[in-house]
C-alpha cells in the first residue's frame, strides 16, 4: 500500500513539475493536466480505501456472514442472493477487463511511432531529473510510467468493483424483501404477523447497510464527479486539437471513454439500488394486500408509504444522488466547458 502510494505520488510530482514549464501552451497543458488528474483520481480513490479499511473490512463482514437477512432467510431464499452476487463478480470482470483495455492502449500508443523510427514520446508528459532522449534515460521513465499506470488501474478497479458489489448485494436484499412480500397472505395470522415482522426487520438492516456503503464512498465519490467533469473536458479539448496525430487522438479518446465509463458505472448503481428499493412498494402493491387483517395492512401500507416518499439512493457529498439523470448532467456540464474553452482559445 505505501509503495503504490509512493508510486502515485513521484507521478504527480514529474507531472506537475513539466506542467509548470509549458504554461504558455494550453493544448499541450491541457495534455498534462488531464494526465495529471487521471493519477490524482486514482490517488483519491486509494485514500478513501486507506482511511475507510475499517469500515471496507466491515462490510465484507456483513457480506461473508449475511448480517443484512441473518436468521430470518431460508434455504430456499439462498439461490436469489447468491445470483445477485454472481451478477456483480461478471460484472466487475467485465469493467475490469474494458478498464484495463483502455489502460493499455493508453500506454502502448507510442509504440508504433518508435518501431517506426519516429521521435521518442512517453505515454504522458512528464519532467525527470535526467534526460529522457538516451536509450538508458527513456526506458527508466517509460518503466516508471507503467508502474504508475498499473498502480492507477488497479486503485481504480480496488474502488469500482467493490462499490459495484457491495451494491449488488443491497440489491439482492431488496429482491429478497420482494419476494416475501409478494408470498404473504392471510392463510394464519400469527404466522403471517411473523412474516410481516421479518420482512419489516429486513427492511432496516438492508436500508442500514446502505447507508453504510453511502458512508464509506459519497465523499470520494463527489470528488471523483468533480476530477471527473474537468478531466473530460480538459481531454476533450485536447482530442480536437490533436488534428491528424493518431497517437494523441486514440490517447485522448481512451481517457474520455474510461472516464465517461467510470461516471455511467458509479451513476448506474445508484439507479439500480433506487429501482430495487421503489420496487418494495411496487411488491406490496402486488401482494395479496385484501386478505390481510387491518393491523396487517396498516404495517404494510407504511412501508409502501415510506417507500413511494423516499426510496433509498445513495449520493455523492450529500449533493447528488446517484442517478443516470446524474450521469448525464456531468456529461452535459463537461461538453458546455469544453465548448467555453475552446472559444477562449479561438
Amino acid at each position: 500500500m505505501a509503495m503504490s502510494l509512493l508510486v502515485n505520488v513521484s507521478a504527480i510530482v514529474a507531472g506537475f513539475a513539466e506542467l509548470i514549464h509549458v504554461t504558455d501552451d494550453l493544448q499541450l497543458t491541457a495534455e498534462l493536466m488531464s494526465a495529471w488528474l487521471l493519477t490524482f483520481n486514482a490517488l483519491a480513490r486509494l485514500l478513501c480505501l486507506i482511511i475507510n479499511r475499517k469500515k471496507m473490512n466491515y462490510l465484507r463482514t456483513v457480506i461473508e456472514t449475511g448480517k443484512v437477512s441473518e436468521g430470518q432467510r431460508s434455504e430456499a431464499d439462498d439461490p436469489i442472493l447468491e445470483y445477485y452476487d454472481q451478477v456483480g463478480l461478471r460484472f466487475c470482470r467485465v469493467y475490469g477487463s474494458v478498464i484495463l483495455l483502455v489502460g493499455v492502449v493508453m500506454l502502448v500508443q507510442p509504440v508504433p511511432g518508435i518501431l517506426l523510427g519516429y521521435e521518442r514520446k512517453l505515454p504522458f508528459p512528464t519532467r525527470y531529473p535526467f534526460s529522457v532522449n538516451t536509450t538508458i534515460g527513456y526506458s527508466v521513465a517509460y518503466v516508471h510510467l507503467v508502474i504508475s499506470s498499473c498502480s492507477v488501474v488497479v486503485h481504480v478497479l480496488a474502488f469500482d468493483t467493490w462499490f459495484i458489489f457491495l451494491n449488488h448485494h443491497a440489491c439482492s436484499n431488496f429482491h429478497l424483501l420482494q419476494t416475501w412480500l409478494e408470498e404473504i397472505s392471510e392463510v394464519d395470522p400469527r404466522r403471517e404477523h411473523e412474516k410481516i415482522s421479518r420482512c419489516i426487520q429486513l427492511h432496516q438492516n438492508v436500508n442500514k447497510f446502505a447507508a453504510d456503503i453511502e458512508d464509506v464512498f459519497n465523499g470520494s465519490i463527489i470528488q471523483l464527479f468533480l476530477i471527473t467533469t474537468v478531466n473530460t473536458c480538459i481531454s476533450g479539448y485536447a482530442l480536437a486539437k490533436s488534428r491528424n496525430e493518431v497517437r494523441l487522438m486514440v490517447k485522448h479518446f481512451s481517457s474520455i471513454f474510461g472516464l465517461i465509463l467510470q461516471a455511467l458505472i458509479l451513476n448506474w448503481c445508484g439507479q439500480f439500488i433506487e429501482d430495487k428499493s421503489i420496487g418494495v412498494s411496487l411488491a406490496i402493491s402486488r401482494s395479496k394486500l385484501y386478505e390481510l387483517n387491518d393491523r396487517h395492512q396498516r404495517d404494510l401500507s407504511l412501508i409502501m408509504l415510506v417507500r413511494a416518499q423516499k426510496p433509498t439512493s445513495l449520493s455523492a457529498g450529500k449533493f447528488y444522488s446517484l442517478s443516470l439523470p446524474t450521469f448525464t448532467n456531468i456529461v452535459h456540464a463537461s461538453m458546455s466547458y469544453m465548448t467555453v474553452l475552446m472559444s477562449i482559445q479561438e
